[in-house]
């Protein structure tokens, strides 16, 4: 029951992660590859406040809602002047950066050692302990979550984002600033990839640089794809196809020695036939 639980929770994580994405992807059509770089620094600025000044999981959530938000508007300035292949390269870059100042920031994070200890969720006098306790919290939040992302690309934020995507010329034409859309949008996406960090961070109480790495940038990128771009339904089935399925293949009888690589290689394909059949994802449209 635990582990089925903890899968569940895996989930909630995944769908903010994905849904997030697709705020830049989908809607403002900008291929971002350093969005595990955001979700590192959500969860370790909820770590640190956790550990250091003691604070709940509400103060916790919102200071990586902050930072990682404050960090994506910084970043879109340069980044955002790139166009195609440059923007992805640039991302890609971002993400470099992020994940080395980690590593070398001793006195902050701890480097290469990550950070433990850190404490479980407390809201209102209420702490997260079992993994029934975490479901219901992050499932919760999720909701949440998706339901704000929802709002902002629903919005005439999200409508003036989706015009911006298909022609940028023409968005300008009719008075609209673009840069100032694509990095809220950017800073929108950031914050969201902050939360899913914190909850993360509380979830595992110990955090180090290898959980935020490239791979689950293009992990988050996928969940996305297969879901199915520019669509609130999209990511949220992309994160429970992607992260549900495979731990289902746990219970086939492989042997130890082959089972972990024997998924991957299932989760390859699963992608591959994705591309061909479905390229356009499970419930998105194609918008590049």
């Amino acid at each position: 029951m635990d582990y089925a639980l903890s899968i569940i929770i895996l989930v909630t994580i995944y769908m903010i992660l994905a849904t997030s994405l697709n705020v830049v992807l989908g809607h403002g059509g900008l291929l971002s590859l350093c969005h595990a770089g955001f979700y590192a620094i959500g969860a370790y600025a909820a770590a640190l406040t956790g550990i250091k000044f003691g604070w709940g999981f509400l103060p916790t959530a919102a200071a990586a809602i902050v930072v990682a938000a404050s960090v994506a508007a910084v970043l879109a300035i340069p980044l955002l002047k790139l166009r195609g292949d440059y923007f992805i390269l640039g991302s890609l870059g971002f993400q470099i950066i992020i994940i080395d100042i980690i590593y070398n920031s001793d006195w902050l994070t701890n480097g290469a050692l990550g950070l433990s200890r850190i404490p479980r969720p407390r809201l209102f006098g209420f702490e997260a302990t079992t993994a029934l306790e975490y479901a219901v919290l992050y499932g919760v939040v999720a909701l949440i979550a998706i339901a704000v992302l929802h709002y902002f690309t629903t919005s005439p934020f999200g409508s003036a984002l989706n015009a911006v995507r298909e022609d940028e010329m023409a968005a300008t034409a009719l008075g609209k600033n673009v840069r100032s859309i694509r990095v809220r949008a950017f800073a929108i996406s950031a914050g969201g990839a902050g939360l899913a960090g914190a909850l993360y961070a509380h979830y595992v109480t110990y955090i180090d640089p290898t959980s935020f790495t490239f791979t689950e940038s293009v992990y988050i990128l996928s969940l996305v794809i297969v879901g199915g771009v520019a669509t609130t339904r999209g990511p949220i089935l992309g994160a429970l196809l992607l992260v549900a399925v495979p731990e289902l293949l746990r219970f086939v009888g492989f042997s130890s020695d082959m089972d972990s690589n024997l998924r991957a290689l299932l989760y390859g394909l699963l992608l591959i036939v994705f591309a061909y059949a479905r390229p356009s994802g499970i419930a998105g449209r194609n918008v590049f």
